[in-house]
């Protein structure tokens, strides 16, 4: 007998052979009496969903019936076990590939692009919202509500390991969309703490996530960060580390840095001031001025590392920005806020397996260009693949 080739479907989700799933179904009690289309099939499924982004259900069957991998289900049956299988169970196995050691070990050369900046991690956290085409049902307290586009739809509150090449999300929350940043925080911060290869992070975070109390918890729990800080915010300089004067060129536009300890308000706690000011370019010597708080030490790091640092955090947007382009996380086919969220975890499922196929087995380009390889290819074994 022939051995099976090596399809790239069978690489793509491989890593749910590893997961535990059976473990994660029974905890949930998820698809314990099916004898197809269990929870692991489920969730297969709604990853190939997730990757290719089609516009309706109305073929599922025969896209399931000709796929490789895949067992044939209709629309009807798909969208039943969505909207009735709870949601927790794919956020759970969302969580449990992003904690594989194959997940962690394959993103060993991510960080290896960040080293002329750091060689630990650096850290992300924002929200992006979600609106809604159409209206669903959501239960509360048992009874069925409506929530219509024009409520706002819902709000992705995400921590992700930032990359140049590579940023996933590690830790996610999904909240109404009047539901504050801030408020989401120490939930993400949980979800990140337990990834054991992520002990010694660096978070960054815009001014949303503003908190003088998280400031000096995250000093006291030695986690350090970079955020902006406000220009009216009270900060007391006690010392100056460097203050450096910079001939504006061609490659650069700083012309002033300020590098100061003092304290936050009246935290009585000592942080670090960084001050940049940049040539804005107009030929009257307008200028802008970027000023960051943090907790970096400053033998390590120097005032232009922390404002490169922060600049990395631009790379979470960009993943919002890619979910909502290539795995339309906002176009759900369910009529329920349950089923919404399940394609939305099978949505992040997708884009955690097309980033660890990008890097595990070195496909040439971008995440974007392996994303379009698993979609044309799907059923192709590897070899065939250019």
């Amino acid at each position: 007998m022939e051995p099976s080739p090596d399809r790239v479907v069978d690489r793509f989700t491989e890593l749910f052979d590893v997961v535990g799933s059976e473990e994660i179904a029974a905890d949930h009690r998820v698809g314990l009496h099916s004898d197809r289309h269990d929870f692991e099939e489920h969730a297969k499924i709604g990853a190939f969903l997730g990757i290719h982004d089609p516009k309706t259900l109305d073929d599922l069957d025969q896209q399931t019936d000709v796929r490789a991998g895949l067992e044939s289900i209709s629309q009807g049956h798909f969208s039943r076990l969505t909207n009735r299988r709870p949601w927790e169970a794919f956020a759970d196995l969302a969580n449990a590939i992003l904690q594989r050691p194959e997940f962690y070990h394959a993103s060993g050369d991510v960080r290896l692009q960040l080293e002329d900046i750091s060689d630990r991690w650096i850290v992300g956290f924002d929200k992006t919202n979600l609106p809604l085409r159409t209206s669903m049902l959501v239960e509360i307290d048992d009874d069925l509500h409506e929530l219509r586009p024009e409520h706002g739809g819902l709000r992705l509150h995400s921590a992700a390991r930032l990359s140049p090449s590579s940023s996933h999300p590690i830790g996610t929350v999904v909240t109404d969309p009047n539901t504050h940043e801030t408020n989401c925080f120490e939930d993400l911060l949980d979800q990140v703490e337990v990834h054991e290869d992520l002990d010694d992070l660096i978070a960054v975070f815009d001014m949303g996530y503003v908190d003088y109390d998280r400031f000096c918890s995250l000093n006291r729990w030695d986690i350090d960060f970079v955020t902006p800080l406000r220009t009216n915010a009270q900060f007391t300089a006690e010392e100056t580390l460097c203050e450096r004067d910079f001939e504006k060129t061609e490659d650069r536009d700083i012309t002033h840095i300020t590098d100061e300890l003092g304290e936050l308000a009246s935290t009585g706690v000592e942080f670090r001031r960084v001050t940049v000011r940049i040539a804005d370019g107009d030929a009257d010597g307008g200028e802008r001025v970027n000023t960051y708080l943090t907790t970096l030490p400053p033998e390590s790091y120097d005032p232009l590392d922390v404002a490169v640092i922060y600049a990395v955090r631009w790379l979470i947007e960009i993943m919002f920005r890619k979910l909502k382009q290539y795995f339309n996380v906002q176009e759900f086919h369910s009529k329920t806020l349950n089923g919404a969220l399940v394609e939305l975890f099978c949505a992040l499922i997708a884009y955690v397996l097309a980033d660890y196929y990008h890097r595990t087995y070195r496909i040439r380009g971008t995440v974007v260009d392996t994303i379009k390889i698993i979609r044309n290819f799907w059923d192709k074994p590897r070899g065939e693949i250019g």
